[in-house]
């Protein structure tokens, strides 16, 4: 029997499943892990309709009725778990059921604090003790084990320390070291890197099949190299970016940049105040992952003189004067100063004094005379 022929799923994870499954050897339990936004539940819903699949062929086919119910979350033996604020209304959650089930590859977006109750680990465990419904198992994808309390994560091990032969369990986290050692040590890990080019492409062009703009705006993986780089290789984010318009943050960042060279105080103040107020931690890592961007590209252009390679293309023309105007300029020294500030940001640095500090650094890293500095920008 064939496996996941059809899906678009890493080499090494497909091996392990294929292999897993035509052995009879499945764990009873797996923790998929890896970057944010690298398959893992959809991958996690493949499996399942690997194992329900009524097809003789190749599995999953798509096609037979446990195929499309385990797609729409709707099959009787697939039981979806994941982290909701207190007291969430049921017609949100049915929401974002239909959101995953149109497209697992998009992120949720659920605002609050975000919990897993000990209530729904029972409720599991309890059900567990019985036969599945229909098929062969039950399934439990929970994504977000990570945020399990200690009282939740305690409840869960009783149900990882006497696992029934008919239930098989499946965490999803992007923060692997976060999860409990005796979580860790009762499933089997499975490691999802970010996916490639090519994967990425195949897997927006089948989600969005019906867009016509898509196929207009990016005719090929060369076109979509802008938003890639930009989401990191992460697919919620590309899902995210391709539903709104990137180009204030892109022109947001090159202001920064502007103000910086030329160390005008006052509109990096303004500049900071403004993005500061916006109050969103992830807005402020998507302008300094594109400011990375284009201190990438000066650095590649300075070497190799390429325009193709330059993947902020819309100031392409920009790029390249800077690079022409600020010779001598230590562009990996200003890529790690970036970094450092968005890991401080990230552990909750004041962002205000964060972007300033690194609006100092990087105007001492570019060195260059203060009339050259105008003319680059």
């Amino acid at each position: 029997m064939q496996y996941f022929r059809n899906a678009v799923v890493q080499h090494k994870v497909r091996d392990i499943f294929d292999t897993a499954i035509n052995s009879n050897r499945l764990a009873h339990a797996y923790i998929f892990h890896g970057p944010p936004g690298s398959g893992k539940l959809a991958f996690a819903l493949e499996l399942a309709r690997a194992i329900i699949c009524s097809s003789k062929d190749v599995r999953p086919c798509y096609e037979c009725p446990n195929c499309v119910r385990v797609g729409q979350l709707s099959h009787p033996d697939l039981r979806f778990i994941f982290p909701i604020p207190k007291d969430y209304e049921t017609k949100k959650i049915n929401k974002i059921l239909k959101d995953i089930a149109r497209n697992p590859y998009a992120p949720i977006e659920i605002e609050g604090h975000l919990n897993i109750t000990v209530d729904t680990i029972r409720e599991l465990i309890n059900e567990s003790k019985y036969a599945p419904h229909e098929a062969s198992m039950r399934f439990y994808i929970i994504t977000g084990a990570d945020q399990f309390s200690k009282e939740t994560s305690n409840a869960f091990l009783k149900l990882l320390e006497e696992p029934p032969e008919t239930v098989l369990i499946i965490l999803i986290t992007d923060q692997y070291h976060k999860l409990l050692d005796t979580i860790k040590s009762r499933c089997q890990p499975v490691y999802f890197p970010a996916f490639s080019d090519d994967e990425i492409f195949e897997i927006v062009k089948k989600y969005t099949k019906e867009n016509e703009q898509f196929d207009k705006k990016f005719p090929d993986i060369a076109s979509l190299r802008m938003l890639l780089s930009m989401a990191q290789y992460n697919l919620h984010k590309v899902f995210e970016y391709l539903n709104k318009d990137q180009n204030e943050k892109i022109q947001w960042s090159y202001e920064f940049i502007q103000a910086i060279t030329i160390f005008d105080m006052n509109k990096i103040s303004n500049i900071i105040e403004k993005i500061s107020g916006r109050k969103n931690k992830n807005l402020i890592t998507e302008l300094l992952n594109i400011m990375i961007l284009w201190f990438s590209d000066a650095l590649h252009f300075s070497i190799l003189k390429n325009e193709q390679n330059i993947v902020l293309q819309t100031y392409k023309e920009k790029i390249i004067k800077f690079v022409k105007y600020a010779a001598d300029v230590d562009y990996i020294r200003c890529i790690a100063h970036i970094e450092d500030a968005c890991k401080n940001i990230s552990a909750n640095v004041q962002i205000p004094l964060q972007l300033t500090t690194l609006a100092i650094n990087l105007n001492e890293t570019i060195t260059t005379t203060r009339n050259v500095l105008k003319e680059a920008v």
